[in-house]
């Protein structure tokens, strides 16, 4: 293998699905009260789980990707404002909010540092909105160590979608068997990546999966050089 591809959250930074609830969204509710007072918290936060678990289900059909500011749009519908000239800003305020559950790991800078003397690393991942991949990994210090880095909001289709793996491969002008995808979801990242030809290790820390797997990005070393 020549080439390491990596999802990134729960992957590359710390990272719960649904972490955006974690702390209750209490400053976009603020923001927001200047706009749409009658608006209690409780009906915001109801809005904006079901808007969120919506486009979730939907995705998981189409498996389109949808971005931060038409999630916002939508709850802002379903709450019954249409001033949507707020858009930009409250998209701004919510992701500071919903930054501050991304947890960096420590040591991850060596880490990907030292797979950099030996393989060409990239990035295939879902996200909502694509500055933010860029904006940790700047923050990190890894960004100048990756290239390509493909969001699904900007190719249009999420992983599991096999076309999403097919453009990172032809980007890279490599074979499927050339790559390696590490990812920690075993549905988008390790069988997705598995349709498209590529090798695939699942980051699974919790025991769940008796496929190619290891406990912790950090055992990503151990497990290539024992291929």
């Amino acid at each position: 293998m020549k080439i390491i591809l990596f999802d990134f959250f729960g992957t590359l930074v710390e990272y719960t699905p649904k972490s955006y609830f974690k702390n209750q969204r209490k400053e976009t509710y603020l923001y927001l009260q200047k706009y749409i007072p009658l608006v209690s918290y409780e009906l915001f936060i109801d809005a904006l789980e079901k808007t969120q678990d919506e486009i979730e289900k939907a995705s998981i059909e189409n498996q389109k990707e949808v971005g931060m500011e038409m999630r916002l749009s939508l709850t802002l519908k379903r709450l019954g404002c249409i001033n949507f000239e707020i858009l930009p800003e409250l998209t701004q305020v919510y992701l500071n909010e919903w930054n501050k559950d991304v947890q960096y790991f420590e040591g991850i800078g060596s880490l990907i540092n030292e797979l950099s003397k030996k393989y060409k690393l990239g990035i295939v991942t879902n996200t909502y909105y694509a500055p933010l991949i860029v904006y940790h990994l700047r923050k990190m210090k890894i960004f100048n160590y990756f290239n390509p880095i493909i969001t699904s909001i900007e190719f249009g289709y999420r992983k599991p979608n096999i076309k999403i793996f097919e453009y990172a491969i032809k980007s890279l002008s490599a074979s499927p068997e050339e790559v390696l995808f590490v990812g920690d979801s075993f549905n988008d990242d390790y069988n997705g990546s598995k349709q498209s030809g590529m090798n695939s290790v699942l980051v699974d820390s919790k025991n769940n999966y008796k496929d190619e797997r290891i406990t912790s990005i950090f055992d990503l070393p151990n497990y290539l050089n024992g291929k």
